[in-house]
């Protein structure tokens, strides 16, 4: 949206605004750059609350208590400030109406905005009923599903909201790890299979698979990470022996594995999240404890445990870097607890209650709002599909359920911000998919 000539009000009505949203506070006093300031766009204009919205201009304060953004009358929180970028989110129980940016003596008329509610779509569904499979975002914008008690894999295409066929693994493989590469291959390692050590490579350009390096141990039920100098980690699993605390790393150079540092527990049916600090947190797997894999020095070190042990749980990252581990089977049943880590203390805290226990869901970032979804899964032996939101208050909120009742499904963030979900079990294993707008 363009904005090219700022609509001004007067400085009185500015005051009264300035009033409205908190007149007296004690505010830092940070000049603004010369020049009136101006709107130039702002992004997106419709959304539902809680969403990010970035507005772009100049003259404005870099100074983020000094930047008042008004939904309707509605004051937000500004999150980051510059003088040609405010980075905000709609306010809660906001509706439809302009958006106003008052900085000093200035009130700026950005257009208006509209609310929208989040809400589920139907979409293709696949050729072949998958659970436990994995669901990969490739770099050209499409979704390549693989296996899931099969070896058959399918393209999810946004544009036409339809899968097509895509080359098949070399074998049948569920509860497996699929790693999209820097180059835009993908790296699918062991799970269910008859040679749980075996890995291949696929490339989106040509549609093809081709066999690589196998592992060192058999493995399934285990989690795979890219790591910031483009290798692979894949850490513990379950394999004849039982869980494992074995670890290796994957070089896509040289197509080998090899072993690293192990960790202190062996873990399986975990959740690992490669932090901003480019350090790995490994967490749960019928644990308490959680580790920090260091890549630079490849070697593992202890951090804060989560309050009990848990397994079958999910998490992702929030605006921020910090951690959202949620649910898990917790004295084996499922747990509606959740907490967070804070990247900058290396600490658990407590982040709510969800509003359903669950096992076997799937937690995923929303980019367009900087939070995470949680949705589906098996909560007391009942297949769920509702959904919450984890807010920026720190509050857990119901959001719009999916048509269909589903545990091991998959989660996974399209290029436009919105989720696709596939397959899963329904109980039986499921062709259905469905697309949740936030």
């Amino acid at each position: 949206m363009q904005v090219n000539i700022p609509v001004r009000i007067s400085i009185a009505g500015a005051l009264l605004f300035l009033c409205f949203s908190g007149c007296g506070d004690d505010e830092p006093v940070a000049p603004n750059p010369p020049g009136e300031p101006a709107i130039q766009s702002v992004s997106p204009q419709s959304g539902s609350i809680g969403a990010i919205v970035i507005i772009t201009g100049s003259n404005f304060s870099p100074v983020a208590t000094l930047d008042t953004v008004l939904f309707n009358g509605r004051r937000a929180v500004v999150d980051s400030a510059s003088h040609i970028r405010i980075v905000t989110m709609v306010p809660e129980s906001t509706t439809s109406g302009p958006i106003l940016l008052i900085i000093r003596q200035d009130t700026i008329l950005g257009g208006n905005f509209t609310i929208t509610q989040p809400a589920w779509i139907a979409t293709g569904s696949m050729a072949n009923a998958r659970f436990g499979h994995s669901s990969t975002a490739l770099a050209n914008g499409t979704v390549l599903v693989a296996g899931g008690n099969t070896g058959t894999c399918e393209l999810f295409s946004p544009s036409t909201n339809s899968w097509t066929p895509a080359a098949s693994m070399s074998r049948e493989r569920t509860f497996h790890s699929a790693t999209l590469l820097r180059d835009g291959r993908v790296l699918v390692a062991g799970g269910l299979s008859d040679n749980p050590r075996s890995c291949e490579l696929y490339n989106p350009q040509s549609d093809t698979w081709t066999i690589t390096g196998i592992l060192n141990f058999e493995r399934e039920y285990h989690s795979a990470t890219l790591l910031g100098n483009g290798r692979v980690i894949v850490t513990g699993g379950v394999s004849g022996t039982g869980f494992l605390p074995f670890c290796e790393i994957y070089d896509p150079n040289s197509g080998t594995w090899s072993v690293v540092d192990s960790m202190s527990v062996g873990r399986a049916f975990h959740a690992v999240f490669l932090l901003s600090t480019n350090n790995v947190l490994v967490v749960s797997g019928e644990t308490s404890v959680c580790e920090l894999f260091n890549a630079a020095s490849g070697q593992w070190s202890s951090t804060a445990s989560l309050p009990t042990s848990r397994a079958f749980g999910a998490g992702a990252t929030i605006r921020g870097g910090d951690i959202v581990f949620t649910g898990g089977a917790e004295a084996s049943a499922p747990s509606s607890n959740t907490n967070r880590y804070s990247i900058n203390g290396g600490s658990w805290t407590l982040a709510g209650e969800m509003g359903v226990p669950r096992i076997n869901h799937e937690a995923v970032t929303l980019p367009t709002h900087g939070t995470i979804l949680v949705c589906g899964g098996d909560s007391n032996g009942k297949l769920s599909s509702s959904c919450e939101v984890y807010g920026r208050t720190g509050q857990w909120i119901e959001t719009s359920s999916m048509s269909t009742r589903r545990a091991f499904h998959r989660a996974t963030a399209l290029p436009s911000g919105a989720i696709l979900v596939s397959g899963g079990q329904t109980p039986t294993p499921a062709y259905s998919c469905e697309i949740y707008l936030p």
